[in-house]
C-alpha cells in the first residue's frame, strides 16, 4: 500500500465470490487480501484461493491507482492555490497557458532565494532616500552590479552559439541553470562547438542544448587540441593546419591568443 494511504474497499459486487467460498477458505482468503495491501507478498498454494483473489486484486490495483492520481491533483491544487495567493502573475501565465507549473513554481523558489537580497536592497534605498542624491545613486548602482553579477551570462552564450533560434525560450531557461553549471558551459561550450562527428554534422538548436544539459557531454576540451597542434606546429600537414584554423576560429577572437592571431594572419595571407 502507498505511503499515508491507510484503508481499501472490498467492493459489494464481489460477495457471491465468498458466498461460495467455505468459512475456513473465507478466512484464507482476507488474511491473504490483508497481507497484499500490506507489502508482505504472499503466497497461496490453494488454487481456488488464487482465483478469487484475482479480481480483488485488480480492483484493488485500480483503487490505487486513482487514489494516486488524486494525491497528484491536490498537490497541484494546493501549489497553483499558492501561486494564486503569492505570486499571482505567475498564477495568470500558468493558466493563460504562457508558461507551464513547473516553470512558475522555479521561478516562485528563486523569488524567496533572493527575498533577503531584496529585502538588504529595500533597507539600502530607504537609508538612501534621506541621504544626498549621490549616496542614492551609489547605492543603488552597487546592488544593480552585485545582483547582475555572473560567471558566464546568456549574452556570452548567445553570442558564442552558433545557432540563433528561439532566443527569448533560451534566455528563460538560462535563468535557471544554476552558476556552477553556467561555469561549465563558459569551460565547455569552444569544444562542443567545434566537435563535429561527422561531416554534413549539425548543431542542435541552443534550447536542445539547455534543456538537455549538453555541456555534460565528453568532448575534448579545444585548447588541448591547439596546444598539441602549436607544439608540433613545423611538421603540420596542410590539412592539420586547416583543422587547427577551424579550432582557432571557434575561439571568440577577444580572447584568442597572439600566435592564434598569427597563424590566422598566416592563413589569410596566402589566400
Amino acid at each position: 500500500m502507498a505511503e499515508g494511504k491507510n484503508s481499501f474497499v472490498l467492493y459489494v459486487d464481489t460477495k457471491e465470490t465468498w458466498e461460495e467460498l467455505t468459512n475456513e477458505q473465507a478466512g484464507k482468503l482476507i488474511k491473504h487480501v490483508f497481507r497484499y495491501v500490506n507489502d508482505e507478498d504472499p503466497q497461496c498454494d490453494d488454487p481456488l484461493i488464487k482465483i478469487a483473489f484475482l479480481p480483488i486484486k485488480q480492483s484493488l490495483k485500480r483503487d490505487l491507482n486513482k487514489w494516486k492520481d488524486k494525491q497528484e491533483e491536490r498537490k497541484v491544487s494546493g501549489k497553483m492555490g499558492n501561486l494564486k495567493r503569492w505570486h499571482p502573475d505567475l498564477h495568470s501565465q500558468v493558466i493563460d497557458g504562457k508558461i507551464d507549473m513547473v516553470d512558475a513554481l522555479n521561478i516562485a523558489n528563486d523569488r524567496k532565494t533572493s527575498l533577503s537580497d531584496k529585502s538588504d536592497r529595500c533597507s539600502s534605498l530607504g537609508v538612501a532616500n534621506i541621504a544626498v542624491s549621490g549616496s542614492v545613486s551609489g547605492s543603488v548602482s552597487g546592488s544593480v552590479s552585485k545582483e547582475n553579477k555572473t560567471v558566464f551570462s546568456f549574452d556570452e552564450f548567445w553570442n558564442i552559439y552558433p545557432v540563433k533560434k528561439q532566443k527569448k525560450d533560451c534566455a528563460k531557461k538560462y535563468e535557471k541553470i544554476k552558476e556552477e553549471d553556467r561555469a561549465k558551459i563558459k569551460e565547455t561550450i569552444k569544444a562542443f562547438i567545434y566537435y563535429k562527428p561527422f561531416e554534413s554534422y549539425s548543431h542542435p538548436n541552443p534550447s536542445t542544448y539547455l534543456n538537455q544539459e549538453r555541456w555534460n557531454d565528453e568532448i575534448q576540451p579545444i585548447q588541448k587540441d591547439i596546444n598539441e597542434y602549436f607544439d608540433n606546429y613545423h611538421s603540420l600537414t596542410a590539412e592539420q593546419k586547416d583543422e587547427l584554423t577551424e579550432l582557432i576560429k571557434a575561439i571568440p577572437a577577444a580572447e584568442r591568443s597572439q600566435r592564434e592571431e598569427n597563424h590566422l594572419f598566416q592563413i589569410s595571407a596566402k589566400w
